[in-house]
């Protein structure tokens, strides 16, 4: 919901927007009676983060067994249903030109400030294995939670050098700039944060917005040993003042 706000204030159009969640879910009404596109559905991640087991959804299909046979058919009735209550409660649309990255950094120092390296492994069809795909032009990136119109970045997919042809299925972001990319999505860094990319040109926006700037406290002195009760202090105060919560919710009201 958080990235859908941004878009729509970034300049995609409201229409198609909402003409991509209905699609979504009339696909998802088909599922139940196409055996062919439930494991097309599958392959590319139909149940979110549990890949091995929509895989293995879609290789039982593969194999010749039909949506009629009662635990295919209650399973995929389930997964249906869980993906409407996404679409409900979350607003999910699928994109079929975009991916759920690691971040990592360019070490050898060849990326422009604004360029990245994308390789990913696209299914070809159920149990055929994949093709990678090199990701080239404009290309949208963003991290969870986003609630500033700078957390978006619109960057450029370029050719991988040869130092980095190895890296796939990650986004390499440039090591040069005077702010890594990462910080400006909501101070991401990579210590394992995910990166939405999106690559249709369709859902990428026409305007950008200059990152927050996040300024750091500087850290307490405390001119003597630390104590139990300093300890407790700290915790209760970040209990209090934890407010990323409730400005989530503020910010999709």
């Amino acid at each position: 919901r958080q990235v859908l706000l941004l878009q729509s204030n970034l300049g995609v159009p409201h229409g198609i927007l909402l003409d991509r969640q209905q699609l979504y879910i009339r696909n998802l009404q088909s599922l139940v009676r196409n055996p062919k596109k439930a494991a097309r559905f599958l392959c590319g991640g139909g149940m979110g983060n549990d890949r091995s087991w929509g895989m293995t959804l879609a290789n039982l299909l593969s194999k010749g067994f039909d949506l009629d046979e009662g635990f295919l058919k209650s399973t995929m009735q389930e997964m249906v249903r869980w993906a409407l209550e996404m679409v409900r409660s979350k607003s999910r649309i699928r994109v079929d030109q975009g991916a759920l990255l690691y971040g990592v950094y360019d070490f050898s120092g060849k990326l422009r400030p604004d360029e990245v390296v994308i390789q990913v492994n696209h299914p070809i069809s159920e149990g055929q294995g994949s093709r990678l795909k090199t990701i080239l032009g404009q290309v949208m990136v963003t991290r969870n939670p986003c609630m500033h119109l700078g957390d978006v970045r619109v960057l450029q997919a370029v050719r991988p050098p040869s130092d980095l042809a190895h890296l796939k299925d990650v986004i390499v972001f440039s090591v040069r700039g005077d702010r890594p990319q990462t910080s400006k999505m909501g101070q991401g860094d990579m210590d394992g944060d995910y990166y939405s990319v999106y690559w249709d040109k369709q859902i990428i926006p026409t305007r950008q917005y200059e990152p927050l700037v996040y300024n750091a406290q500087t850290a307490p002195e405390v001119p003597r040993k630390i104590t139990l009760d300093d300890v407790k202090e700290f915790f209760i105060k970040h209990l209090l003042n934890n407010n990323i919560g409730k400005l989530a919710i503020a910010h999709l009201v």
